[in-house]
């Protein structure tokens, strides 16, 4: 699960942030009887999420030459991620 999306098979450049990426099925939301009821919802609040950043931010910067991932095999992520935004 932690290697999800990130096979570099199908998905190039998986550990990179690409909004532009073609859509690929995932296990975001998990499959077949498993799958999340709240699916639509929590894509639209992404959706909004983003929108509202992308408008108001007109670079991000990542604050840190190191990034430290959670030691899971359930989720991927950064522990901390230091940014500064900068305004439109």
């Amino acid at each position: 699960m932690a290697s999800a999306a990130r096979d570099e098979k199908y998905f190039p450049d998986g550990d990179r942030f690409i909004l532009e990426r073609e859509k690929q099925s995932d296990l975001s939301f998990g499959h077949g009887p498993h799958f999340c009821l709240g699916v639509m919802l929590a894509r639209l609040e992404a959706r909004v999420a983003m929108e509202e950043l992308i408008a108001q931010v007109d670079r991000v910067e990542v604050l840190t030459e190191r990034i430290d991932w959670l030691p899971s095999l359930v989720a991927r992520g950064p522990q901390t991620l230091p940014v500064e935004l900068f305004p439109v």
